[in-house]
């Protein structure tokens, strides 16, 4: 089971690369049936859009690999499996904009110190009798906690176990949420179920900004036999992940409906080779926004057969079958069903880090070659419709993409910075029950005083003036009066840690007042916050301070903290500045919009 582990999340790990090694260059389609194919009539000028589709699809598969590998690894792991090994996709295969955040987040869960100590912990109790009921807590690294409960019988081979997370915070990530795992396990047979209940997992950047988030809902199969040098294995999902980018607002939404992998995997010492098969089937659905426009796409896998061998230095695949794409509108992609057959296995060279050869034909007339320079060539019916890189394909009609691994510089605590969006997170640290609000105050004026009336806030109270947008969970404002949100709350941790995150989707002139509420300690003794603000591709702060005290909103001065105001001009250009202090942080009195303290536990 030990090696038997490992080996199958490599055999995971080459599927995912097989399925987007050979898709790139693959065909989308929006029009009549080849008679000879089977699929979608691809003609000279469908073509590059047609390549650029499929090689969406290819994304797809290959995200959700990564993700399901890193997710599945925990569960292996706890019953007496390898733990999770730190494997990397190839650098030269592009991911989708929502998997991109997922691969890469769910890969951070699995190798966390909390995970790793919860699964030791529960391997251990495992280990000490052959049946047995258990339970334990454990403190994360940087705040909150993690426990676990359930049974295990190693005589039957059955068990039942959940993880819970709760703010834990372990470095740049943090973990809310329960992982549940049951199933069997015997000699070289192994069955498990994984239930992920509204598990969310949330990345911050060097300077505490809430960069990704994704939540998982969604539950995996994993069924294998064999050991060592030989594996079979199934892998199901069905459920749905959603993930967002925090500095651009982009959220994606991933369903899998009836979505399995049958795979086999063996290995040669001897030879030092890897060999694989595979064969996919099922949807995935992807949704997103931009620029205020819905899209989505779904994808549907029949058949589709890979055969792959991993040399060590280099792999070779080779593949066949069907991917049916289709858009949301229609007219985002052309689109279609497209069957797959290789002419010349792809190689992949690790030491140039990209494709260096191979062939692929999709419906019979459109013909997709790989070069030793990492270029892609499509032609149909003879005609060259695309020469490029990989890269410049997806751009034709891609997903949003995002590149997970960019930062935002720092712009200390203040300066000026030209920008379209803003976000504001709060975190703290003290204790995991103390409850710390955000706020933010607009007037539509640059140079208020104190006897300006406000023009619009944001916080817990949630100034709904207009209709609040799915990412605007809490609260949300109109304000400059076009009747579209422009500013909201996302994010609201009553109990701990945080965060709390605003997000501006466009920044209207006047003057923005940002501050903190010590609410409530509850059971702690105090609360040491961190702020950061981030506008376009600067990040200010993070601006810390410790309360020792809370006032539910009684107004009590040592209770609330001035983070900065913001001066944004005609221009677009906004000024991050130390506080004025005749402008008031909480929003009524004096500043002109009387909102009673609802309490806060009705919320």
């Amino acid at each position: 089971m030990k090696k038997g582990g490992k080996l199958l999340l490599i055999a995971l790990l080459f599927l995912s690369i097989a399925v987007v090694m050979t898709n790139c260059g693959g065909g989308g389609g929006g029009g009549t049936t080849s008679g000879s194919g089977g699929g979608t009539t691809i003609t000279s000028a469908q073509g590059q859009q047609a390549a650029s589709a499929s090689g969406q699809s290819a994304a797809l598969a290959n995200g959700s690999g990564e993700t399901f590998m890193s997710l599945s690894g925990i569960g292996l792991s706890s019953v007496g499996g390898s733990p999770v090994p730190g494997l990397k996709f190839s650098k030269g295969i592009k991911k989708d904009a929502g998997l991109a955040i997922t691969s890469e987040l769910a890969g951070k869960f699995a190798r966390s110190q909390a995970v790793q100590s919860a699964v030791s912990a529960v391997r251990k109790a495992v280990s000490e009798k052959a049946t047995s009921s258990m339970n334990g807590t454990g403190t994360c690294t940087d705040g909150g906690d993690y426990s676990f409960t359930g049974t295990s019988d190693s005589v039957t081979g059955d068990f039942d176990l959940t993880f819970t997370f709760n703010n834990c915070r372990d470095g740049s990530g943090q973990y809310d949420g329960n992982y549940h795992l049951t199933g069997t396990s015997t000699g070289s047979s192994t069955n498990i179920t994984m239930a992920l209940s509204g598990l969310t997992i949330y990345e911050y950047d060097s300077s505490n900004t809430l960069v990704y988030s994704m939540t998982a809902n969604i539950t995996l199969g994993l069924s294998m036999t064999g050991s060592g040098s030989s594996i079979s294995a199934t892998l199901t999902a069905g459920g749905d992940i959603t993930a967002t980018d925090h500095l651009s607002g982009n959220t994606y939404t991933l369903t899998y409906t009836n979505f399995a992998a049958t795979i086999s995997f063996s290995s040669d010492s001897t030879a030092g080779t890897e060999t694989f098969t595979a064969t996919v089937n099922g949807v995935v659905n992807e949704s997103w926004t931009a620029s205020g426009t819905s899209y989505s796409v779904k994808v549907t896998f029949t058949n589709f057969n890979l055969q792959g061998v991993n040399y060590g230095t280099y792999d070779v695949t080779t593949l066949s079958g069907t991917v049916a794409i289709d858009f949301t509108p229609d007219a985002y992609c052309f689109e279609g069903t497209f069957t797959f057959v290789t002419n010349i296995p792809i190689r992949y060279e690790d030491s140039v880090g990209h494709n260096v050869a191979g062939q692929v034909t999709v419906n019979g007339n459109t013909v997709i070659t790989w070069n030793a320079a990492g270029k892609v060539t499509v032609t149909v019916d003879g005609t060259q419709v695309y020469n490029g890189d990989e890269a410049g394909l997806y751009d034709t009609c891609g997903f949003v993409t995002m590149d997970p691994d960019s930062h935002t510089s720092s712009g200390g605590s203040g300066g000026t910075v030209s920008g379209a969006s803003m976000t504001i997170t709060l975190t703290w640290n003290g204790g995991d029950t103390s409850d710390m609000d955000l706020h933010v105050n607009y007037y539509n004026t640059t140079t208020p005083t104190a006897t300006t009336p406000g023009t619009g806030y944001v916080d817990w109270h949630g100034m709904v003036d207009v209709g609040c947008p799915s990412t605007f969970s809490y609260a949300c404002a109109d304000l400059d009066g076009d009747s579209v949100a422009d500013m909201g709350l996302d994010f609201d941790d009553m109990f701990g840690y945080g965060p709390e995150h605003i997000y501006a989707t466009s920044l209207p002139a006047g003057y923005y007042v940002v501050s903190v509420n010590s609410f409530d300690f509850h059971f702690d003794p105090n609360a040491s916050i961190s702020v950061s603000i981030q506008i376009g591709s600067t990040t200010f702060g993070p601006y810390t301070h410790t309360f020792s005290v809370d006032d539910t909103e009684s107004h009590v001065p040592g209770a609330w903290f001035a983070v900065a105001d913001i001066v944004v001009d005609a221009s677009g250009n906004a000024t991050v500045q130390p506080h004025d202090s005749s402008l008031e942080l909480w929003h009524d009195g004096a500043f002109g919009i009387a909102v009673p303290a609802a309490a806060k536990k009705l919320r």
